[in-house]
């Protein structure tokens, strides 16, 4: 499956939304190199000129974000070098953002870097004890109606999280009927003795596309493990109660899955999230967690 759906063609040869995927991390690699204090000049050349192939060559569509944020990118990568004398593969590569820029003009999409103050934490402690209430809820408030915009919401401040290459690759399928809701949690094991009774759901699943060569065939998995734990936090701050239902199933049990609510084969499902208003009062699993201490273990040389 990840053979047939990702990127590891030859870069010459990708397009669709391989090619975006491809555009995304390596405007996003320049990015990176700009936001370095002692910056080399003339730094990635063959991400540049790898980045403005695929950008002349790119047949989707040219007011996709990522696509003009990688436009502004290259205008600030080129515009740091003004002053000064560049070698002839820098001004071949100057010559093709000049066209670049006759085809799309200005944009008003960020892109490059942006300045960052020092966070002050004056609400530490109140933070630390709010994330400290959120526990795995499954008993919700069966009448309390839940839209797409409280989903939005949600995803705002869960969009927030880290990714890598700032692909966001991540698809979020999701669901309010609870009759449905009950017939997809039939395949998932741990939701048994409250699926009838689940007003919202979320199927957190990774576009393998975006993914290149074999070395990443598990990052959509990782991915989609900051996904899930930004969305937990965002739905508890927004008001809702969740639970983390994990997908640890058969290949044979996962396509089955996707055929029978079509889900296309080149997503890689991470995990699905339950969730809806909590009830007034209910018991929870008490949890206890081990040691600090017995989490971690100093790397020895």
């Amino acid at each position: 499956m990840y053979q047939n759906a990702s990127l590891i063609k030859k870069h010459e040869d990708v397009e669709g939304v391989h090619s975006l995927g491809l555009i995304i991390r390596l405007y996003h690699t320049i990015e990176k190199g700009l936001s370095v204090k002692e910056r080399r000049y003339e730094f990635s050349m063959d991400h540049i000129e790898l980045l403005q192939k695929k950008m002349m060559t790119y047949c989707g569509d040219k007011n996709e974000p990522h696509f003009l944020s990688a436009f502004k990118t290259l205008g600030i990568y080129f515009s740091i070098h003004e002053k000064i004398e560049c070698s002839k593969r820098f001004n071949a590569q100057a010559r093709i953002f000049e066209n670049l820029k006759k085809k799309y003009g200005k944009t008003e999409i960020g892109g490059g870097t942006k300045s960052v103050k020092k966070v002050e934490y004056p609400n530490r402690i109140e933070t630390i004890e709010i994330l400290k209430k959120r526990h795995s809820i499954r008993d919700y408030d069966g009448e309390f109606l839940i839209d797409k915009q409280d989903i939005i919401r949600v995803i705002d401040l869960a969009k927030l999280c880290p990714s890598a290459c700032n692909r966001h690759a991540i698809k979020i399928f999701y669901s309010l009927d609870k009759h449905k809701n009950s017939e997809i949690l039939k395949y998932q094991n741990g939701s048994r003795t409250f699926r009838d009774n689940v007003p919202g759901l979320l199927i957190v699943a990774s576009d393998l596309r975006y993914q290149e060569g074999v070395e990443e065939r598990n990052l959509g998995y990782i991915e989609g493990g900051i996904w899930l734990m930004s969305l937990v936090n965002s739905l508890y701050l927004n008001g809702f109660g969740s639970c983390v239902l994990n997908w640890c199933v058969s290949p044979s049990h996962d396509q089955d899955f996707k055929t029978a609510f079509g889900i296309p084969e080149y997503y890689q499902i991470s995990a699905l999230i339950s969730f809806g208003k909590q009830t007034e009062d209910q018991k929870v699993p008490y949890s206890i967690r081990c040691k600090s201490e017995d989490f971690i273990e100093k790397v020895e040389l």
